[in-house]
């Protein structure tokens, strides 16, 4: 059924590459350097490659990997606004202004030493405290880190409860024409958009703003992980499950507290997505 799905899809009748696959990419950390903080028209691709190709990317998380421990303090590792590292940008040869950049997301798993995945309560950011726009009727909700260990079998919360591993990309998209916007913002180029949506099996459709599209790609998430791992990707013209168990709400409440209506949120911080500390991405461009 899913191969049905990709041949009558958008990608596969109009894009370059017809949804054929290409040629298979890698982008590590090492091949990356440095990471940008900004989607923008203002630094060179660090890979180029043809509509069709495969391009499995490592990432760090949200916070850079900055936060190892339980006891760490969110405010005294973490550099606001450098937040959500970005891995590319990745040209796609051919694309112009004008296009539409198909992106077809082929997998997300997490890598490195577990526990992988990283959640955390932080002062004035993120749905579950109160903001200088959301204010809130609850007291603030004191500083707390979570580390979670995360594979394919799920997110151990603890050591009786599982929450499913759902993975999504919670950064993606391409440059704009002129502006340099935060990593931290969703916008029309894509961004910080956070969608459980943008999953393994998807295709997103990005409008092109720039010559070879500027694909840029950041820290996964996933209800509750993140990292992702090849998608792909195509030129044509071009999170969080909320626990609903009763003992894992207990438990949620117990550890992160509770709302002013006694409902938990799920934990938010600068990932907002309780995402796995390393991810890796793949992706296909056809």
């Amino acid at each position: 059924m899913a191969e049905d799905w990709l041949k009558s899809s958008i990608m596969a009748k109009r894009a370059v590459a017809k949804g054929a696959v290409g040629e298979r990419h890698s982008l590590t950390i090492e091949q990356q350097g440095k990471f940008h903080y900004v989607y923008g028209p203002y630094a060179k691709p660090t890979l180029s490659i043809d509509p069709g190709g495969i391009v499995v990317v490592e990432t760090e998380d949200a916070f850079g990997g900055a936060l190892t421990s339980e006891s760490d303090s969110p405010t005294a590792k973490l550099n606001f606004p450098y937040l959500n590292p970005q891995c590319g940008p990745i040209a796609v040869k051919g694309a112009k202004k004008g296009d539409c950049l198909a992106v077809h997301i082929l997998d997300v798993e997490t890598r490195g030493e577990q526990p992988a995945g990283t959640t955390c309560i932080i002062p004035e950011f993120g749905g579950l405290v109160g903001t200088s726009s959301t204010a809130m009727l609850n007291p603030p909700l004191p500083e707390r880190v979570r580390k979670l260990h995360v594979d394919r079998n799920g997110v151990r919360w603890s050591d009786k409860i599982t929450l499913p591993y759902e993975p999504f990309i919670g950064t993606i998209g391409v440059s704009p024409e002129i502006e340099a916007i935060s990593s931290l913002q969703p916008d029309y180029h894509g961004g910080n958009m956070d969608l459980p949506d943008v999953a393994p099996g998807a295709i997103l459709y990005l409008p092109v703003h720039t010559e070879g599209a500027d694909w840029i790609r950041g820290r996964r998430a996933a209800r509750p992980v993140r990292r992702r791992r090849a998608p792909r990707c195509s030129r044509y013209g071009r999170s969080w499950r909320r626990p609903h168990a009763t003992a894992a709400r207990r438990e949620l409440q117990s550890h992160f507290g509770s709302d002013a209506t006694g409902r938990v949120r799920r934990p938010a911080g600068p990932a907002d997505s309780g995402g796995s500390r390393r991810l890796a991405p793949a992706a296909h461009i056809p």
